[in-house]
């Protein structure tokens, strides 16, 4: 499968509902590469077309949960599972993930392609893809010359953007949510940061295996309150992230613990699994991510800053 889509300079791909921007040469260059093809989309997607209708010279396929939605002239899959299977009746190197945000993030780990549009421009956005560059899933392998967009005919009169083919080069490490069927997993990696903080703080660990117990994780999975995301790398679960929603003002969404096994780390698991926690804060009406640090866990400190977080507070300490 591949994709095609078009970002900013910060990889944003939308702003309340609507195209970043209109670029004549971007829009033929959709044609150009889609025609003929098979592409999936959401409801929302199909919603800014012209007059809501399908493409032509296209099969459209929407992902929609509805049963009773039906759209003219398209098929619809209600599910990723259906999706997938329904596909099996058609070329994959034909077929193309075109948005929205939702689509593009559920269906990025099946695709090994990716046509990317890239607005030399920052604009106001409030849903994004993710950024191929910092991915070493993916590699850059071709990209334009510069182009401009026309100033009579495009909603932006001076811009400047170029195409882009991204090539997977790694397996795709996917983020969801967590199930009782993962308690296992979490709760070794759990015991992974007792070691690390073991080895930082001997005196407050004592001998505690864990943070928390299996049974804890367990009350932790759909509690509404707790809520965990797990990274998995060719079916194994390779990361966590446990988060908390504060609901005092401003609301804050917490990260409790962020834990990603020594064998997968620098694969980009870490940034994929804040980068979850953080679309589930906005998600959810937050407008800060918080977290600890020990002092003394470079590792996690460096990575940290590297993300774009900074102090806000310091915590003192004396032993009496």
């Amino acid at each position: 499968m591949k994709l095609i889509v078009a970002v900013d300079n910060e990889w944003g791909i939308g702003n309340k509902g609507d195209l970043l921007a209109r670029v004549r040469g971007d829009l033929l260059h959709f044609r150009d590469v889609t025609a003929g093809k098979t592409v999936v989309l959401g409801s929302n997607t199909l919603a800014t077309f012209p007059g809501g209708k399908v493409l032509k010279n296209r099969v459209n396929i929407v992902l929609h949960p509805s049963e009773s939605y039906s759209p003219e002239g398209a098929l619809v899959a209600h599910s990723i599972p259906e999706l997938l299977d329904m596909l099996k009746s058609y070329d994959t190197n034909d077929v193309f993930a075109i948005g929205g945000a939702s689509v593009y993030r559920q269906l990025l780990p099946y695709c090994d392609t990716a046509y990317v549009t890239k607005f030399r421009k920052s604009y106001e956005k409030d849903v994004w893809f993710e950024n191929l560059d910092e991915s070493p899933e993916w590699e850059l392998c071709e990209e334009s010359g510069v182009m401009h967009s026309d100033p009579e005919k495009d909603t932006d009169p001076a811009l400047d953007y170029v195409f882009c083919v991204y090539r997977r080069v790694a397996p795709a490490v996917t983020v969801r949510e967590a199930n009782p069927e993962d308690v296992p997993a979490i709760y070794r990696l759990l015991t992974v940061i007792a070691d690390v903080h073991r080895a930082i703080r001997p005196d407050l660990m004592l001998d505690k295996k864990s943070k928390y117990t299996p049974e804890e994780v367990r009350a932790h999975i759909g509690d509404g309150t707790n809520f965990i995301f797990v990274a998995e790398r060719e079916g194994e679960v390779c990361g966590h992230i446990m988060c908390v929603i504060l609901r005092d003002a401003p609301k804050t969404l917490y990260i409790d613990d962020l834990c990603v096994d020594p064998a997968a780390r620098r694969k980009g698991v870490a940034r994929k699994l804040m980068r979850r926690a953080e679309a589930f804060g906005k998600e959810n009406g937050c407008s800060y991510l918080l977290l600890s640090v020990w002092s003394g866990n470079g590792e996690a400190e460096r990575f940290y800053a590297d993300y774009g977080m900074t102090e806000r507070s310091r915590n003192l300490e004396k032993r009496i």
